[in-house]
């Protein structure tokens, strides 16, 4: 166990856990937490609130006093690998045609795979600061883990911080939030042969979402300074994913649901924004309230910032990039973390079957990651 696996067998044993969000991952974290015994690293477990989740810190190296050093950040969680069409079992690691297949290859446990053994690598040394490795839970529905370290982590942490999303290995500095809004709305019951006695909830529902189509068309109109690092969709997206009401064929509906997901971009003002769709709901009636809004921030790390300079510098890379997904990133910032995604691997083949990382960007990122914990943290 305390054998030091390459990088492909080590995101193999990741991979064989099921760590689908909707299932626990104690026993994943269980066994990192083991694997990083013979680093003599410090590891912490922050355990969720039902206690069928948990968070690892690690740290190898001196006290973090003022933010020095390096954070390598990844979720161990998965979106379901319910598809028919995996050419290759889902939860085994497969190479072929030059690239690694399986849940998680790419969204994350790839670079969690990378992080954990620089870890282990950089207890091998002296180190002038401190390396972080951070393993997330539940990223994929929300950064509930990411959340809770915000909230409840203490300990100074290395505020260089790599989340290592798969960006291709280009440098990400900033992304959209994910604002996740309930709309109830509530009407009267009648039989339907008697509607006037009633009001109709999900007609109602109707008008606000009629409302809400024009609200989303006004946005596209709109501009931020951020808006010019997302080329493909430059403005914060609006969009009306689900809609739930009735009961019967001869009841008018009491009540009806409104899901509604938007993607906020950085230095976005949410109160401005829920006010405009508030605006919509009263205008369609009386019934409509926002009954839920789950945040998964923006990030947006400035461009001096040392990762930020350092990881361009490794790739060449001059111009800056934002992306349209959210991450752990929005959370960890406000821990204090500088962060920017940089990983291997391509988001479009995220969440689909057959996921794959090419091997030649799996293995540049871990020359990179050593890399960056030489120039961060020194040692010999």
């Amino acid at each position: 166990m305390n054998s030091l696996l390459s990088d492909i067998d080590l995101a193999q044993r990741l991979i064989a856990f099921d760590t689908t969000s909707c299932e626990s991952n104690l026993e994943l974290i269980s066994w990192v937490a083991e694997y990083l015994d013979a680093s003599g690293a410090k590891v912490d477990l922050v355990s969720s609130e039902d206690g069928l989740k948990a968070n690892l810190v690690a740290m190898v190296g001196p006290d973090c006093e003022k933010g020095e050093g390096l954070t390598l950040s990844g979720h161990v969680d998965t979106v379901p690998a319910d598809e028919d069409d995996w050419i290759s079992p889902a939860f085994e690691l497969t190479e072929r045609e030059g690239a690694l297949f399986g849940r998680g290859s790419c969204d994350m446990k790839g670079f969690c795979a990378i992080a954990v053994n620089a870890l282990r690598a950089a207890s091998q040394r002296t180190l002038k600061a401190p390396l972080c490795v951070l393993l997330t839970y539940d990223e994929e529905v929300g950064s509930l883990g990411a959340k809770q370290l915000s909230q409840q982590w203490k300990q100074p942490l290395p505020r260089a911080t790599v989340v290592g999303e798969p960006t291709s290995l280009r440098v990400v500095r900033m992304h959209k939030g994910h604002l996740k809004i309930r709309i109830d709305v509530k009407g009267i019951p009648a039989h339907s042969g008697s509607p006037h006695l009633g009001r109709n909830a999900v007609e109602e529902a109707t008008r606000i979402v009629a409302l809400l189509q024009e609200l989303s068309l006004q946005m596209q109109q709109e501009s931020l300074e951020s808006s010019q690092y997302f080329r493909g969709v430059p403005y914060a997206v609006l969009t009306v994913v689900g809609i739930r009401g009735g009961n019967a064929m001869n009841i008018v509906p009491e009540k009806c649901e409104i899901d509604l997901s938007v993607r906020l971009l950085p230095g976005q003002d949410k109160a401005v924004l829920m006010s405009r769709i508030n605006s919509c709901i009263a205008d369609a009636g009386d019934g409509g309230k926002i009954v839920t809004a789950e945040e998964n921030p923006t990030l947006l790390t400035p461009q001096e910032a040392s990762i930020c300079e350092a990881c361009c510098k490794l790739v060449g890379q001059t111009e800056t990039l934002g992306v349209s997904y959210a991450s752990d990133g929005g959370f960890l910032a406000a821990l204090g973390l500088e962060a920017v995604l940089f990983g291997p691997g391509d988001i479009g083949v995220a969440h689909k079957s057959n996921e794959y990382v090419p091997i030649h960007e799996f293995r540049d990122c871990s020359g990179y990651v050593e890399a960056l914990a030489l120039q961060m943290c020194g040692g010999s």
